[in-house]
């Protein structure tokens, strides 16, 4: 039996490509005499690209697995059909380790797939069982330290559970894209509303909550947007209105209202650091943007990608939003993020 790797890491993926480019890996492998092509995907059933795991399998050949990710969706065993019509297994383990997934082939060359659960697994090294365990304890202590106390909840996910911030301005938005303008002192911060990924409870935020939050490893970016740019990102990114929109420009120095039938953007305006007011974006000036690492793998639809780049940070976007609540907050909410600040109007017209 032969196996075959191939593709290994492509960089900047463009959605029309996938396709494509999947099936020349594929072509590759068989032509280096690969018995099994099993693709490990980060795909998932509800891409936030161009493309989930069952059209990967519909748009090509020659593959026998797919060991898909990304949209946390537990799938023991699926088969869709492939170009030829021939059926091709999907499967996909859950989320939070619920589950180890299972690829089985026989001697026949007949595959199947299975989900185990993680908890009915036995554990058979002590040594492995006790190192994980003085991680955890390690990582228990430093996860449980105080940042900020807050009298109020701040809401995040809806009655769907996905994040509120893709169709709206929201508390949580704010505050994090306060931290992130805050961090380099910079004209304007914008974040997506995708990234939120639980509420925060009132009372006491700490760093595990902060973690829960802000999941994601992005480190922070300065980079410098001409105001026509910046005009371009947000049409493109609030035109698909009301409906959910992952790349949904949470703001902090801005100001902007979206008509959702027009699919028109307007009074666009930047605040003014010295007087403290808002004024209208010049579409020639550039300011600088504070924002994290999403926006060079095609965030915001790409448009930002090739903007000069100002500073590239080696902190993260949480240890941003950590330094702001701790010293430019001080360690109390206060009633700032109550409410949304209106930095967002959203009209129907």
């Amino acid at each position: 039996m032969t196996w075959s790797t191939c593709l290994g890491n492509i960089n900047d993926l463009h959605n029309d490509r996938l396709i494509e480019l999947v099936q020349k890996g594929v072509d590759e492998a068989r032509a280096n005499g690969a018995d099994y092509v099993v693709v490990l995907s980060h795909l998932g059933e509800k891409s936030s690209i161009a493309h989930t795991s069952h059209d990967l399998v519909k748009g090509t050949r020659g593959i026998d697995v797919v060991l898909d990710a990304h949209s946390h969706t537990s799938i023991a065993q699926e088969r869709v059909n492939n170009l030829d019509g021939k059926p091709v297994l999907i499967s996909q383990t859950g989320n939070k380790f619920k589950h180890i997934g299972k690829l089985l082939i026989k001697a026949n060359g007949e595959m199947t797939t299975s989900l185990l659960p993680t908890q009915e697994i036995e554990q058979i090294s002590p040594s492995v069982a006790q190192a994980v365990d003085d991680i955890q304890s390690q990582v228990a202590e430093q996860v449980k330290v105080v940042l900020c106390h807050s009298n109020y909840p701040l809401i995040s996910l809806g009655p769907d559970k996905t994040p509120l911030s893709t169709t709206m301005e929201t508390p949580i938005g704010d505050l994090v894209t306060d931290a992130f303008r805050h961090f380099h002192n910079a004209d304007i911060a914008i974040h997506h509303g995708n990234s939120f990924a639980t509420d925060l409870a009132s009372g006491d935020i700490t760093k595990k909550d902060l973690m829960n939050l802000m999941p994601f490893e992005d480190k922070m970016f300065l980079i410098e947007v001409s105001g026509e740019l910046l005009m371009s990102m947000l049409e493109q990114c609030t035109k698909n209105l009301p409906s959910k929109e992952i790349y949904f420009p949470q703001c902090s120095g801005l100001r902007y209202t979206v008509h959702q039938n027009s699919d028109a953007v307007t009074d666009v305006m930047v605040l003014d650091h010295e007087s403290g007011d808002y004024q209208p974006l010049e579409l020639t000036k550039n300011n600088s943007v504070s924002l994290g690492t999403f926006y060079t793998n095609n965030g915001f639809y790409g448009i930002l990608k090739d903007c000069k780049v100002l500073k590239a940070d080696k902190r993260s976007i949480r240890d941003a939003v950590e330094m702001y609540l701790t010293t430019a907050l001080r360690g109390q909410l206060g009633d700032a993020y109550r409410e949304p600040q209106g930095r967002i109007t959203i009209i129907d017209d």
